[in-house]
Formats: C-alpha cells, structure tokens, sequence
C-alpha cells in the first residue's frame, strides 16, 4: 500500500483468486461466468501492476414505500432495469443459486464513467440478505472491479423506509491522490449515487402506483 489510499494490486494474482471462487461456485465452464473470466484475461494483459484507489463514501435517502414492498422491488433485477432508471444499456441476470445474481451490464456510452461515452461490460455478483434487509453488489469484472457497494434498508414509518447506502469505488489513477482529491472523488460519487437513487425512487413510487 502507497500513501493516502493507493493500492498496488498484481492483478494476475488477484484475478486467480476470484477466478478459482467462480470455477469452483460454478464450474470453469459455467455460461454465467464464462464472459467474467475473459474479460479477466482481457483486463490481465492490458497490465501487470495497476495502481488504484478506493474512495469510500455513504448517504441516506428515503423511500416512499414499506421496508417490504422496498426489498422486493430493489432486489427483482429484471433485464429492462436501465429503461426505468432513464439509461441505454443492456443487462443480463442469470440467478446462479438462492440469493446469488450474476448481473453482466453492457453500455456503449456508459453513463457511470467519468469518461463520457465509454463503451463498457461490468460484471457483478449480487448477494442478498433479506434477513437483514440487506444485499451487496461486488464488480468481479470491468472497469470498476473490486468496487462494492452495500445497501440495507431501514424501516421508518409503515408507508415508507429509509436506505443507507455504502459505497466503495475503486478505480485506476495515474496520481498519487492527496486527502483533498479523494474527499472530491467522493463528493462526486454520492451526488451522482444519490442523484440516481432519487430518480429511482419516483420510479418506485410510480410502479406501486400504477
């Protein structure tokens, strides 16, 4: 580890590892993972050692329906899900086993990019929690792989419930980051999360309506 959140990653290394969790989860030539590994190898041999940063962040915001009725809407990812946020995109989701999702995401201008219109695949693993009210997303492949991100909602009244959302970004950098630009980083990444979280709650409000 570098000063002020720089990590050094071999990725050749890290990426046996998370291709051994997944051969083994599924099989090295399970179809929902086959497209996860290339894009491994692809990501391996653009570099050998790949500086990044992890910004962390969080914010709350609150949701016009039940913990319930929120959980499930939340968690029903459906491959028209980018149509109701308001994105061009496509997504796949493949329901490995109770409570695992394999989501492969595909942009050819992706709007989460700092980058504007990138094309991009992101691969990630959704594990759910419903005892805990709770679910986490993990990239295993991309350009925000490593990142993740975990959602749990808390109850607030009987017509509403409260999310609180944490984030873990990591992405590549070229600089060392100095404690004034990771404290950017992460402003940026919650308005931009939060942002997305209010449209999809109108969203929400509208589907239970209709």
């Amino acid at each position: 580890m570098l000063p002020n959140g720089v990590l050094v990653v071999r990725p050749h290394r890290t990426a046996a590892h998370v291709s051994s969790f997944l051969s083994s989860s599924a099989g090295p030539d399970s179809p929902p993972f086959r497209r996860a590994h290339e894009l491994m190898r692809e990501w391996d041999c653009r570099t050998s050692i790949m500086p990044l940063q992890r910004v962390s962040y969080r914010f709350t915001i609150r949701l016009p329906v039940g913990r319930r009725d929120a959980y499930r809407w939340a968690t029903d990812y459906r491959e028209d899900d980018f149509k109701i946020m308001g994105f061009r995109g496509g997504r796949k989701v493949e329901r490995l086993a109770n409570g695992l999702i394999l989501l492969t995401d595909s942009f050819d201008a992706d709007p989460f990019e700092r980058n504007a219109g990138r094309r991009t695949t992101k691969v990630k693993l959704v594990h759910l929690f419903p005892e805990r009210w709770a679910w986490t997303a993990t990239h295993v492949a991309g350009p925000a792989r490593f990142s993740q991100f975990l959602y749990q909602l808390r109850p607030s009244g009987s017509r509403s419930c409260v999310l609180e959302f944490r984030g873990n970004q990591v992405e590549r950098v070229r600089l060392t980051p100095t404690a004034a630009t990771l404290r950017r980083r992460a402003q940026e990444l919650r308005r931009e999360d939060s942002r997305l979280w209010h449209r999809l709650s109108r969203g929400l409000a509208k589907s239970l309506r209709g």
